[in-house]
């Protein structure tokens, strides 16, 4: 888990570095492999903490022009802040996102959704293997040995598909 503990935090700053393994956080994507890295500075004044910084994880990922599975390193900012307010932490209805009440005897900031969250939004909807990113799709084809304008035997049940013009 990924935890600050504030009790006795005094005012100013603090420099954080926090891990934990990917298997060890709940509900975190299957991607998701190895250590969690989060660093960054946490800022305390009065009752109020705010974290900024960055978490990192390494990542499997399957190419989709060539289906060849790679590790790419996911980096994603983490920033969050927090009240200790026990009144207002008693009569919140809903959170804002970017603020969380927490009570004022509270010993623990926990950041896991958070990492969680950012880790899962910064993984890329394209995932093309780095080899094959600065290549045209036909490039990466041929490199990877398919050949995109190969004949294949048709089952002669089918042959007679052959026939059908869509463009009249």
């Amino acid at each position: 888990m990924l935890t600050i503990s504030i009790q006795g935090l005094k005012d100013g700053n603090t420099d954080i570095s926090l891990s934990a393994q990917a298997s060890e956080i709940p509900y975190i994507f299957p991607e998701f492999f190895g250590e969690i890295s989060l660093s960054g500075v946490l800022t305390k004044f009065g009752k109020r903490y705010s974290f900024k910084g960055s978490a990192t994880c390494n990542a499997l990922l399957v190419c989709d022009r060539t289906l060849v599975e790679y590790t790419e390193v996911i980096s994603a900012p983490i920033t969050v802040s927090y009240l200790a307010d026990t009144q207002v932490f008693l009569l919140q209805e809903d959170t804002s996102e970017n603020v969380y009440v927490i009570r004022e005897d509270e010993s623990f900031i926990d950041l896991t959704d958070d990492v969680r969250e950012e880790l899962a939004l910064h993984l890329p909807m394209k995932r093309i293997s780095p080899q094959f990113r600065d290549k045209e799709r036909e490039d990466s084809s041929t490199e990877t040995n398919i050949d995109i304008n190969k004949e294949q035997t048709v089952d002669e049940r089918w042959s007679t598909l052959k026939n059908i013009h869509l463009n009249n």
